[in-house]
């Protein structure tokens, strides 16, 4: 099932990353409109608690106090994709605790940043807890046979659409705040 997603969502994964990594995670205003997208993107999805009894992620505290370090409020959510079960919340899981490997090399770049106060708003991409999820994930996803994949794949493929629509909404105040 973990080959099936990622070849599947290969495409919509690249998307998402196309828009995401095109945030300066060293300077202010970048890693800002970064965490405000991220916000956006997590608002409304079926994580906490997770489906099939996965583990919670407890990714919007951990942004939302980014965002108050940064002395920045939360965004006006998105409308959230509507899900019909769990193997379609599976899906938004997946492309979630998937994201968290990816955090660590993300990371890197921002404490890159001379920005004490950006430095200091660092509890979602330092966040260990998380990384957890995916191991118990690809786990769940060897042992699961009785789910469809097509309605897991649906789910991940609107959870990167979402996400990819908070990153350009992002992406458009960067522009007019930088």
């Amino acid at each position: 099932m973990r080959d099936y997603l990622r070849e599947e969502t290969r495409t919509a994964h690249e998307a998402v990353d196309a828009v995401f990594g095109r945030f300066d995670l060293t300077r202010r205003e970048g890693y800002t409109a970064f965490l405000r997208a991220h916000c956006r993107g997590l608002f409304g999805l079926p994580l906490d608690p997770a489906p099939f009894g996965l583990k919670p992620l407890g990714l919007m505290e951990l942004v939302a106090a980014d965002l108050r370090t940064l002395g920045e409020p939360l965004p006006a959510p998105l409308p959230a994709p509507r899900f019909s079960g769990e193997a379609e919340a599976l899906g938004a899981y997946y492309v979630v605790a998937g994201s968290r490997l990816g955090s660590r090399l993300l990371a890197r770049q921002w404490r890159e940043g001379a920005d004490g106060v950006l430095l200091s708003a660092g509890r979602y991409l330092s966040d260990e807890a998380s990384h957890d999820a995916w191991r118990d994930l690809t786990a769940f996803l060897r042992q699961e046979g009785a789910m469809h994949p097509s309605s897991v794949l649906d789910g991940a493929l609107r959870t990167f659409d979402h996400f990819r629509s908070a990153g350009l909404a992002e992406r458009g105040n960067e522009a007019v705040s930088a």
